[in-house]
Order: C-alpha cells, then structure tokens, then sequence
C-alpha cells in the first residue's frame, strides 16, 4: 500500500465509526421517549347501564313516565358500520306495536299502615279465656253517671254456637225503675244475668248493650 493513501483510509473508518455512534445515540433517545414508551391506558368514565347520549334518566315518585314500546324487526338492527346518532334517529321514528297502548308509570297513593282494629271487649281492657268449649269474657261495664263519675261494675259474658249469655255483678239499684229491669235476673249472688228479646250475637254486642242500659239507668233516661 502506498504511504500517502494510509491516512485516508484511517479518516473514512472514522467517518464511519461517527456515524454509527451518531445512529446509536439517536436510537437510544428515540426508545427512552415518554410518548412512545408504553404505560397505563387513560382512565375513562365508565356510562351505566341504559345511559345513551350522556343522559342518564331518573323517575323521581312524582314525575310520571310513558314508555311505549318498541316495533323493532330482525331486518333494522343496526349493522357494524351504523352511527349512533342515525341509530337514535331511526328507533325515535319507529312507532309501537298496533294494538299495544303505551305503559304510564305514574307516582301511587301514599299507603298508611297503622294498628289493626281492636274489638270492643279488648279496646276495654276485658280478657277472655277457653272453658268447656266456650270463649268467657270477663271485665268491667264502664259507665259515667250524671256526675261525670266513672262507675265500673263486674261483667262476664258467656259465648257459645248461637249462644251468648252476658253476666253483672251487684248493678246500681236505679236499674230497678229502668223499663229493662226486669231483663236482669239473679242467678247466683252477686251475680245477674241479663235476658232479652233479641239475644246478642257476640261478646262486643252484649257489653255495649249492657252499658247503653245502665247508662241510661244512672242519668235518669229512658227509651
């Protein structure tokens, strides 16, 4: 090789060996670059479900909504290549069923619940108990005189299949000028049992009539 030719192939290998470095570098700032490194997927805002066009719809209990329903044929689903807005469109258009009137969901009556009825016996403080077959109700006639007075008399009552027999124990002596005195008979001291025309047909009948007639007995009237 001739001497003069040595330094230039000396200066082409470090051309070279330049531009390969330069690649290099280019390389490793093209790889390290934030844009084109991978990472986490942006977060986005997942739509519940029946949500269409970023309105989500509510039924509050006082607004009243209509749903007709839908005539949709296998032949107008909407292909791959369909537009949401066209597919929106096109469903508005289409009108229900023939023959099916549309669904109002309207706000209801406010339901109260409260406690069960009562009957009269009960609602009177009187008790009951099973004896040979028969329902016996025991308490006190409850009865305001012409006073204002509260006047209680002992009270049983006797229920039977098509008998209802009512007791009272020691009645104010005004029942003796009372026309329905005479209903009331002793039958074992103190003990009185009332009979009458029509009989009662249960235990909240005899002691509400009961108590009309000494209601009456006490403050002087009469039927």
């Amino acid at each position: 090789m001739p001497a003069g030719e040595e330094p230039v192939e000396v200066a082409w290998i470090a051309i070279a060996l330049i531009i390969i470095f330069g690649l290099f570098v280019v390389w490793l700032r093209a790889r390290s670059s934030p844009e084109s490194s991978p990472g986490p997927e942006p977060h986005r805002e997942a739509k519940p479900a029946g949500r269409r066009d970023g309105a989500l719809s509510l039924i509050g209990p006082t607004e009243p909504v209509t749903i007709v329903p839908e005539n949709r044929r296998p032949a107008d689903r909407e292909g791959p290549s369909e537009s949401p807005g066209r597919r929106h469109n096109r469903e508005s258009a289409q009108p229900g069923p023939a023959g099916a009137p549309p669904l109002v969901i309207g706000p209801g009556r406010p339901l109260t619940i409260g406690p069960l009825p009562r009957d009269a016996w009960e609602e009177q403080g009187w008790v009951r108990h099973r004896n040979d077959g028969a329902w016996v109700y025991q308490g006190h006639y409850r009865v305001r005189d012409r006073h204002g007075r509260l006047r209680r008399f002992p009270g049983r009552v006797i229920v039977r299949p098509n008998d209802v027999r009512p007791y009272i124990a020691d009645p104010p002596v005004e029942l003796r000028t009372h026309p329905k005195g005479r209903c009331f008979m002793l039958v074992h001291a103190p003990w009185f049992q009332v009979h009458w025309h029509r009989p009662a047909r249960n235990a909240d009948e005899a002691i509400l009539y009961i108590e009309k007639i000494l209601a009456e007995a006490l403050n002087g009237r009469t039927n």
